[in-house]
């Protein structure tokens, strides 16, 4: 299933609308601008980059996914132990560009919806229109690849008023 909702998607991912949220994000993992730093600063995206992905620039992390289980009470990393509780959300990190700035490129973002459905197969997903803002992505475009690649989740997009 897939739908397009007005709202804020921190918001909605904080008190738990999803099972899994995910942001598109540069191999640098500035994380400075668009959704990104407000991501950082609800569930510190910023420390999601796995031990063998985590050389800033690494050409490739280009198509990868990171995550981790946050608790929604107190933004802290769970084990995997706790994936059945309610007051936890994924959160994901998807490298869907290179350099930060406009250079988010279809390829990357498919692998990266690729992965979300095969490692969150049956979850409710909530994305902003990723790539298609500061990334440079035409949202079309953008959002028959969300269609398309995670046809086993039920997808929710969350656009700003």
């Amino acid at each position: 299933m897939y739908k397009e909702v007005k709202g804020d998607l921190i918001r909605m991912a904080q008190i738990g609308s999803f099972d899994v949220v995910g942001h598109g994000v540069n191999c640098f993992n500035a994380q400075a601008g668009g959704l990104a730093p407000l991501m950082v600063k609800a569930f510190r995206t910023d420390k999601f980059v796995k031990e063998h992905r985590n050389l800033e620039g690494d050409i490739n992390k280009l198509g990868t996914i990171d995550w981790k289980l946050v608790s929604l009470a107190d933004a802290h990393f769970l084990s995997e132990d706790f994936a059945d509780d309610e007051d936890t959300i994924y959160v994901v990190n998807c490298y869907t560009q290179y350099n930060p700035g406009a250079d988010a490129n279809y390829a990357a973002l498919t692998l990266c919806m690729k992965k979300i459905n095969h490692v969150f197969k049956g979850k409710h997903i909530g994305l902003p229109k990723i790539g298609a803002g500061i990334g440079g992505l035409d949202w079309i475009k953008v959002r028959r690849i969300i269609k398309r690649e995670l046809k086993e989740c039920n997808v929710t997009v969350v656009i700003l008023p």
